[in-house]
């Protein structure tokens, strides 16, 4: 079969991410209680590299080692540099009837900035949004092992940039919303 490598030229990366939490439970009647969840998550990239440093890909057969592949020629000039930045403050309350009936909301809302600048063109650009997030979910003691659920999750991801060939080349793409549902029976082994 036919299988492609791809290389890529040095890069500087760094990142960083971090989470702080607090949590608190107490009980609102004999049978019900509820917990609150408090968290503010971080992450920091910064990614640095020679201008126009796109992979290269080569094809290669699956029996034959990986060709060699000549070094890029570049220009003298800055590198081209990405930045993301986010910091999401959140809330989840937690109330639990028993053991047999569990239900969980949260919401958080992300402070998102993403730059990319080129090392070539001197040109960046830049996104900034603060998306709301947030999460729903239920579950039921059918017996002692089979539970009941059904859950849904808001969030966004970041979406990259547009590709050279496009008529916004380089642009950086606002983020995707995403949405997931589930439903479904548990049952654990053992």
């Amino acid at each position: 079969g036919v299988f492609g490598a791809i290389l890529y030229p040095e890069r500087d990366y760094s990142s960083w991410s971090g989470e702080l939490q607090a949590e608190r439970e107490f009980g609102i009647t004999a049978d019900w209680r509820a917990n609150l969840l408090l968290s503010l998550r971080g992450r920091d990239v910064d990614v640095r590299a020679p201008p126009e440093a796109d992979p290269v890909e080569a094809p290669y057969q699956a029996v034959e080692p990986v060709p060699p592949l000549a070094e890029p020629v570049l220009d003298a000039g800055a590198d081209d540099r990405e930045s993301i930045s986010q910091l999401t403050p959140g809330a989840m309350l937690q109330f639990a009837w028993r053991e047999r009936l569990q239900l969980r909301l949260g919401a958080q809302r992300a402070d998102y900035r993403r730059e990319v600048s080129s090392g070539l063109s001197g040109e960046s650009d830049a996104v900034e949004e603060r998306p709301w997030m947030g999460a729903a979910s239920l579950s039921f003691a059918l017996d002692n092992c089979l539970r009941a659920y059904a859950a849904y999750a808001r969030g966004f991801e970041d979406s990259g940039t547009a590709p050279s060939f496009a008529e916004n080349a380089g642009e950086v793409l606002p983020a995707s919303r995403t949405e997931q549902w589930d439903a479904g029976l548990r049952w654990p082994f053992g």
